[in-house]
């Protein structure tokens, strides 16, 4: 078999291989962003648990600092939906990408890293302040 050729739905094995992982990019994205904002919910409720959500907000602030905070989850599942599709863009943001898809809301990459912004300073202070307090 050959696995340029079309299999019976109509994509190649490679279409399906790329669609795949960039679905399995899109779950993980999503597990992540999950962890991150229900980490600052689990923090009000366990205060323990501050130190845990700095790591992680650390960590997701870091690993998109030398991509001019581009996170880079975000850009392996559009190298990969490139692949599929030549013309793909999420304009270099998950949450404001699948939020406008979903919720048919028009937000703006520059909007969404501002809330997005805006949330992670609340919640380090937070943070910050129940590890200093506890």
């Amino acid at each position: 078999m050959n696995i340029s050729t079309n299999n019976k739905k109509g994509g190649s094995l490679r279409q399906w291989l790329y669609r795949s992982l960039a679905d399995g990019v899109v779950a993980f994205h999503i597990l992540w962003t999950l962890l991150v904002f229900g980490g600052a919910i689990a923090m009000i409720v366990y205060p323990p648990y501050a130190f845990m959500e700095i790591l992680i907000l650390s960590i997701t602030l870091l690993a998109s600092l030398p991509l001019r905070f581009t996170c880079p989850i975000t850009l392996l599942e559009a190298k990969l939906r490139r692949k599929l599709d030549p013309s793909y863009n999420n304009e270099g943001s998950f949450m404001a990408t699948y939020l406008n898809r979903i919720a048919g809301t028009k937000i703006s990459r520059r909007a969404m890293d501002t809330a997005i912004g805006i949330v992670y300073l609340f919640v380090y202070a937070y943070g910050v302040l129940m590890l200093i307090y506890k």
